[in-house]
């Protein structure tokens, strides 16, 4: 069984605070820290039961000795090595929930009959993974972050569509047939009849809230294939540009890159505001239909 990956790395583990502190703790915990430390101590409690000797004190302050020399050592010597090591093992931890991120969404778009956001997804993946190649055969490029931040606004991107997509779909079909029902409980005197105009103004509201939200799934879904575009432009750049510090010319990868990014955030934005649950309107109706119901029932009791 596959052990359960650690938290997810932030922003703030990245911070140089919490880089240094790692360090320390690095040089604290290194084993020529520890074990010439646990030595020391075991000396110093013997000494403590059974008395002091000079032997015993020599050897107590020697492995002391060789504990603070190994932290400092660890800590101010190889500090920097151990800040790079930490920080290198952080991003592949990021890298490793990523992945498994990109994985999730595609089982959550399909689950949901999803099914455009599902192979948007692996066509991002894809563009990405092609991207990634070339820059690792460039020996890395300035380009390269670019890259990556185009690939997570993309899979923001369908994530959002996914969110609205099922808001879609929580608030139905149309329903052409909604008048000849109402007409049915009126004749039968359960309906009062102001309540027709009512779910006439409810109707038109979920109705103008289905085409807003079948826009947005579209817009998310063109904007999240303008990024795949924008990255395999990039990555065919990649291929002829000077070097791999290289930025390329006004209108070729990165630019594209730059403009898809700033419109899927944008599109993001408005997104948040649409992907709601639909509003429990049509219940409040349902239950003023079934109270006037009910109350016509125990007049004809009686």
């Amino acid at each position: 069984m596959t052990p359960p990956l650690a938290a997810k790395p932030g922003a703030e583990d990245f911070a140089p605070r919490a880089v240094e502190r790692a360090v320390r703790t690095e040089a604290l915990q290194h084993p020529l820290t520890i074990v010439p430390g646990a030595g020391a101590l075991g000396l110093a409690f013997w000494s403590a039961v059974m008395g002091l000797h000079p032997a015993t004190l020599v050897a107590m302050l020697g492995l002391a000795f060789v504990s603070g020399v190994s932290c400092a050592y660890q800590y101010l010597m190889r500090g920097e090595d151990h800040a790079t090591a930490h920080v290198e093992r952080l991003r592949n931890l990021r890298r490793q929930h990523e992945a498994q991120e990109v994985i999730d969404l595609a089982g959550d778009c399909r689950r949901a009959s999803f099914i455009q956001g599902a192979e948007k997804v692996s066509a991002l993946t894809n563009a990405f993974e092609a991207f990634e190649g070339r820059v690792a055969a460039r020996g890395g490029h300035a380009v390269a972050h670019l890259g990556r931040d185009a690939f997570r606004e993309g899979l923001a991107a369908v994530e959002r569509a996914l969110a609205a997509y099922e808001a879609r779909r929580q608030l139905g079909h149309e329903r052409p047939d909604r008048d000849g029902a109402l007409d049915e409980l009126r004749g039968n005197g359960a309906l009062d009849p102001a309540l027709r105009d009512r779910q006439r103004a409810i109707d038109a509201k979920r109705a103008q809230r289905r085409r807003e939200l079948d826009d947005l799934v579209a817009e998310l879904l063109v904007r999240a294939t303008e990024i795949e575009a924008a990255i395999e432009a990039a990555a065919i750049d990649l291929v002829t540009d000077a070097g791999p510090d290289a930025i390329p010319i006004e209108g070729g990868g990165a630019s594209r890159l730059d403009m898809a990014l700033e419109a899927a955030r944008r599109v993001q934005e408005r997104a948040r505001g649409l992907g709601r649950a639909p509003e429990p309107e049509d219940e409040e109706y349902l239950e003023t239909g079934r109270r006037s119901l009910g109350t016509k029932e125990e007049r004809h009791g009686r």
